[in-house]
């Protein structure tokens, strides 16, 4: 009669074969679907021109920093050797980001790859984002304080998109989805598999239990800091902007260089803007942590060379700073006389200092401490 097994039915032993080869199977498929995960997107979709695709794979190198590194032995070097090697046969030294091609109203193509607009030029016939250069003369600067017209204000919005930072947060579910489908959690679930088979339920529980827990804590700081990040970049209020030779109230949303808006008391910079007329007082605490207030003066009408990290910082309104406090000038011998603090808008976007923060933040570069150079050490003894 024999004793009856899960998987088989008078024989462990081949219940035992069955398992193995399950369990190797379901391995390989899922280690195949890790390896060629950033692939599987573009997979059956066809490539063809720039200016006729409908989706834009950006491949970018992923450059590793490495520190508290000590001196590598002969072990360590060789080890990181065939890591390199190992990294760049799976395609993992190379970051695939696949951006849907989108249409403004005028009939430019481009995609947005880590919140920066890229527009397609037709003349090299490649995307690439767009800066505008508003010159470095002191005289020339000045001379852009009658602001834009609307019709300029449009062209430009369109090539440099809304000086707006999206953070999109995911839910629950897909927080979790993205936390599961690393490397760690496959190993894991397939070694976890293996303790239950062999009825090392005990074991098992408390492994799961430990994922589980220290899974979800990882979610929700990581979710915490989203929500937070996402509060600070997506900063949005109205400003008094000179469009057409009048003033009017816009969001600075849609803020693009060349504007010039007026700088009050209590306004968030959004963007980095030249001061052209009147001091203004700034807290730049959120950008470099100095606790007392820098002052800010305007441009002098001559013919000195603006340099926004030489002593044009001086002249410089920062995005992401605090005005605590503004004066306007009324007579000026060597500067531009206005009844309001006027600033001319440098850079919008990811392009300002506060927008390369986010980006960095949300994008960060790949840090390898010494601890993970050793961990490369033991991995390999393990499979040996």
């Amino acid at each position: 009669k024999g004793v009856a097994y899960s998987l088989a039915l008078e024989s462990s032993f081949l219940e035992l074969a069955t398992f193995l080869v399950l369990w190797g199977l379901s391995f390989a498929i899922l280690l195949t679907l890790y390896i060629l995960k950033p692939h599987l997107r573009n997979y059956f979709r066809v490539r063809t021109l720039p200016a006729q695709g409908q989706y834009v794979c950006v491949i970018r190198p992923i450059r590793e920093v490495k520190l508290l590194v000590d001196r590598a032995n002969w072990i360590q070097h060789h080890v990181n050797l065939i890591t390199e090697g190992l990294v760049i046969v799976l395609s993992r030294d190379k970051d695939y980001t696949t951006c849907a091609v989108q249409t403004t109203s005028e009939g430019r193509i481009f995609f947005t790859y880590q919140c920066t607009r890229y527009v397609y030029d037709g003349q090299i016939q490649q995307f690439a984002p767009f800066e505008f250069d508003l010159g470095a003369s002191h005289r020339g600067l000045l001379a852009q304080a009658a602001g834009l017209s609307s019709k300029d204000a449009g062209y430009r919005l369109e090539l440099v998109g809304p000086n707006f930072i999206e953070v999109n947060i995911p839910g629950v579910f897909a927080a979790f989805a993205r936390e599961f489908v690393s490397f760690f959690y496959i190993y894991q679930g397939i070694f976890l598999w293996a303790f239950y088979f062999y009825a090392y339920y005990q074991v098992g529980l408390v492994d799961t239990g430990i994922i589980l827990i220290s899974a979800a804590i990882k979610v929700a700081l990581r979710m915490q800091s989203e929500r937070r990040l996402k509060r600070m970049a997506e900063h949005e209020e109205p400003v008094s902007v000179r469009r057409d030779g009048q003033w009017s109230l816009v969001s600075t949303k849609h803020l693009v260089p060349g504007d010039v808006i007026e700088v009050v008391s209590g306004a968030h910079m959004s963007c980095d803007c030249i001061l052209l007329s009147g001091n203004a007082v700034v807290d730049e605490s959120s950008l470099t942590g100095e606790p007392l207030a820098v002052r800010k003066f305007p441009l002098r009408e001559d013919n000195g060379h603006y340099n926004a990290v030489g002593a044009g910082k001086m002249s410089t309104l920062f995005a992401g700073t605090t005005v605590s406090q503004v004066q306007p000038v009324l007579n000026s011998a060597d500067g531009l006389e206005s009844p309001r603090v006027l600033a001319l808008v440098k850079s919008t976007g990811t392009m300002s200092e506060k927008g390369q923060l986010v980006r960095q933040i949300l994008f960060p570069s790949w840090i390898s401490f010494i601890f993970n150079e050793q961990m490369r050490v033991v991995v390999f003894i393990l499979v040996l």
